[in-house]
């Protein structure tokens, strides 16, 4: 928020705290946290409070133009492609991230735009 107190860009044990306090009990962070904000101690508390609303995201509703989500597709796909970078994940695990690949395919298939039956975008 404008006129906030900020860490300086080179604080950056700060912004690391900040960035570890933010994160989610799923492992992932919401959108439009200020990692630079400096927080009271009941603001700590509230974010603290926070951490297991599932509330997290990989984009920020750009659609595809901020890459974000091809990104994310490409590295599952490499996953599921089995490139030897990924060969320390488990079994698990993998059949978790390839049925997530399958479906994010699924959904940006089923997302294209259609005109007169045809995908078009």
């Amino acid at each position: 928020m404008p006129g906030r107190p900020q860490f300086k860009p080179n604080e950056i044990s700060d912004i690391a705290d900040n960035i570890i306090l933010f994160q989610k009990t799923n492992g992932g962070w919401a959108k439009n946290y200020d990692v630079y904000a400096i927080l009271t101690d009941a603001q700590k508390d509230s974010v603290k409070a926070s951490a297991g609303v599932l509330n997290t995201t990989f984009d920020n509703g750009s659609t595809f133009n901020d890459g974000a989500m091809v990104g994310i597709m490409v590295l599952l796909k490499d996953i599921h492609d089995g490139k030897p970078q990924y060969a320390f994940i488990d079994d698990k695990l993998r059949k978790s991230l390839e049925k997530a690949y399958l479906e994010g395919l699924d959904c940006i298939l089923k997302m294209q735009i259609n005109d007169t039956g045809k995908p078009t975008a």
